[in-house]
């Protein structure tokens, strides 16, 4: 680990690059299938023990639910009791969002201290926002004067119900620990301020926030409302043109985030004057860098706002940096570094058939038609022979003309698969028309010159097929449940849906 020089473009500001070394190395993480228990990680103590939970979460391990319970409430009972506006001292290490990026939170940790504030947005988007959030409270938990949470937009129900947050908790633990995670985000504080100097927020200002104070007036135990103060402090955005406005003003409505307002230089620089600090830090935006310093009219002056994301990489998409601040001495010290490695998940914690299965059913779809496209002169000529040949050929069209029915409407339900819309059950497919409902199949009499053959008709249980593809034997009881023999013509379509001959006796007994 080193600090390798960057480029310094404001004397009070300094900008360095945290080298960020491969924390998996050339070894796979394997799971132990182990779940730490509340007697091995509180023991006689009365905090947890972070280092031992952040050991068992870096293989992917998980906690029992009761421990994963008993972490949420007690750092929901620290959190309850701080004020809505916290007053922290200087050397203290900022950091903007983490969004579910667990090992990422590792380098966060390892690049300054001892105070530590997070801006917010722990959860969502990544793959591992429960592990985040649950270490982050045995850290508040084991040194509440030492780690610092502030609330961000998505720690709210509604966004994460949206996103990932609440389907990773139910996937990896239960819909109880979700529950238990809303209640404690409810009591999160919503700002701070560092040495008297800096606000710190999620997002930013708002028309109704006049002095710092307005934010002690408000009832935060609560889902963030749709606007109002709450929702402004964690929703907005400076303006594109910060710095560069054509004429003065103070705000505008905010079209990208669809609510809330976007706020400009001039309505930070009246609040900093209002209020007597320096500058604002915020997160809630991607960068680039992993920062953003929004430059200050006044020469050899703080910047007025700051804004630090420290998620790199984001969402394995973006070739961003992330980035952490550090305030002491009077002066800031921003620390840039790169992704660590982390283990893969399939998207929205899809097992692999799952999330497989509709690219497996386009395919079989894509098959079935190019063998239904294929039509032999038998199935569709009218033979020259007696006109028993020729009745048995048009019968044999109109349950052509049945299968093809049947085969649009499987490729509507596979449609439906490929877009991740509400349908029935695959195998069922109750919704095929039944053989009592279609009068046409009681009046298709099965007629084949190797009437020998007959008897020796492919069988299918009847639930593997859609109901059009199947037709009534004559030579067998109707009482026999679960079969249905194949009209011969349409063997080779049996064959490949059903496999061979042997496969039909195994399927009868």
């Amino acid at each position: 680990m080193s600090d390798n020089a960057g480029i310094t473009k404001h004397r009070l500001v300094r900008i360095t690059h945290f080298d960020t070394p491969p924390l998996l190395g050339n070894k796979s993480i394997h799971p132990t299938g182990k779940k730490l228990t509340i007697p091995e990680v509180y023991g006689d103590a009365a905090v947890p023990n972070p280092d031992l939970i952040k050991t068992h979460f870096f293989t992917e391990d998980r906690l029992d639910e009761a421990l994963a319970l008993r972490l949420i409430h007690d750092a929901s009972e620290i959190l309850r009791a701080e004020p809505n506006v916290l007053t922290l001292p200087s050397d203290i290490t900022v950091a903007g969002d983490i969004h579910g990026q667990f090992y990422d939170l590792l380098t966060i940790l390892r690049t300054g201290g001892p105070h530590f504030l997070f801006l917010g947005d722990y959860v969502d988007r990544g793959s591992f926002g429960i592990e985040c959030i649950l270490y982050l409270f045995a850290l508040k938990i084991s040194s509440p004067t030492l780690h610092f949470l502030l609330r961000g937009n998505h720690e709210s129900r509604h966004l994460t119900e949206y996103f990932s947050f609440k389907r990773e908790c139910v996937v990896k633990y239960s819909e109880s620990v979700y529950d238990a995670c809303m209640n404690a985000f409810d009591t999160l504080p919503l700002a701070a301020v560092i040495n008297e100097q800096f606000l710190c927020i999620h997002a930013g200002l708002s028309p109704e926030l006049r002095l710092v104070d307005d934010l002690n007036n408000l009832q935060r135990f609560k889902e963030i409302s749709s606007d109002g103060l709450m929702c402004d402090i964690l929703w907005s955005d400076p303006v594109p043109e910060f710095g560069h406005e054509l004429a003065p003003y103070f705000y505008s409505h905010n079209r990208a985030r669809g609510c809330s307002y976007n706020y400009s230089y001039y309505a930070v620089e009246e609040f900093l004057r209002r209020n007597k600090l320096l500058g604002i830090i915020r997160g809630h935006e991607v960068q680039n860098a992993g920062f953003k310093v929004y430059k200050s009219k006044q020469a050899d002056s703080y910047p007025l706002l700051i804004s630090i994301f420290s998620a790199p990489q984001y969402l394995d998409v973006y070739n961003n940096k992330a980035a952490v601040l550090n305030y002491a001495n009077g002066k800031i010290h921003i620390r840039q570094f790169n992704s660590a490695e982390h283990p893969f998940w399939l998207p929205n914690f899809t097992d692999a058939f799952t999330w497989s299965y509709p690219y497996i059913v386009k395919k079989v779809r894509e098959i079935i038609l190019v063998i239904l496209s294929i039509c032999s002169e038998e199935e569709l000529e009218e033979s020259d022979q007696a006109s028993r040949r020729r009745r048995a050929v048009e019968r044999r069209k109109r349950v052509f003309s049945l299968k093809m029915r049947a085969m649009e409407k499987f490729i509507e339900h596979c449609k439906g698969l490929e877009h991740n819309l509400p349908h029935k059950d695959f195998l069922t497919l109750d919704y095929f028309p039944s053989l009592a409902d279609d009068a046409l199949f009681d009046k298709i009499e099965v007629i084949d010159a190797n009437a020998s053959q007959k008897a020796e008709s492919v069988l299918v249980k009847t639930k593997s097929l859609p109901a059009d593809l199947r037709l009534l034997d004559t030579s067998r009881s109707s009482n026999e449940p679960g079969t249905a023999a194949i009209i011969q013509p349409s063997k080779s379509l049996v064959n490949f849906l059903t496999g061979d001959a042997g496969d039909a006796e195994e399927s009868r007994s």
